[in-house]
């Protein structure tokens, strides 16, 4: 799926006229497929972006295409079938179930995206360092502890575009490196692209930069 930024600029920002941004009211095209890094420091709409793309809020002048198609125009249904085959989000707030384990979050995220199976889901937590801990709950673990669970969710659904949020900000290098890892096999067995905001790219594992197609600056 084609992804096109037209001239997109927040209501929040829509009197600034002095933008000094690579994404606001700039045309871009990304190939499903590509790897993208967009730093911003806070506050600047790096969450807001990924609301766009995913549908969840629409306050913008400009256009954001899938294919061609200006995503105003879909339906909820038509969302509810992109969220579900096409587009998938880790949010930075994770929004994972705090009152459910590891395992039964992961088993509600597989009921209703049937891709893939419970062994799959067990080898990216392992992956991760964060297998001990499936029959806790989500509470219960830490911050960093819960973004390697909630980026294991992410990927455990079709997409043909990961979107997240700022998903190493409690990561050191180390768990860093193997997410970004998992994250790229996903991607390429897919034959996805991905978005991932951050700070700055100093989030991210030096040795790792070099693969992404574009870092732009919101």
């Amino acid at each position: 799926m084609k992804l096109q930024f037209e001239n997109i600029i927040p209501a929040f920002l829509a009197h600034n006229s002095s933008l000094e941004s690579e994404v606001w009211g700039r045309d871009h095209n990304f190939q499903q497929g590509e790897k993208i890094i967009i730093s911003a420091g806070s506050g600047k709409g790096k969450s807001t972006l990924l609301a766009y793309l995913f549908g969840m809020r629409n306050s913008y002048s400009g256009k954001v295409l899938f294919d061609d198609t200006d995503i105003q125009q879909y339906s909820l249904k038509e969302w509810s079938g992109l969220r579900r085959d096409k587009i998938s989000l880790v949010f930075q707030e994770l929004r994972l179930f705090e009152d459910m384990s590891v395992k039964e979050n992961m088993e509600l995220k597989l009921k209703h995206s049937p891709s893939h199976v419970f062994n799959d889901a067990m080898t990216m937590l392992s992956r991760l360092g964060v297998e001990s801990f499936i029959d806790k709950p989500c509470r219960n673990l830490s911050f960093g502890q819960r973004q390697r669970v909630a980026i294991v969710r992410g990927l455990l659904q079709p997409f043909e575009w990961l979107l997240m949020d700022e998903p190493f900000s409690h990561l050191d290098d180390e768990n860093a490196t193997l997410c970004l890892q998992l994250i790229n096999e996903v991607a390429e067995k897919n034959g996805a692209g991905y978005i991932i905001t951050c700070l700055g790219p100093g989030q991210f594992p030096l040795t790792s930069t070099a693969s992404f197609n574009r870092t732009l600056q919101l």
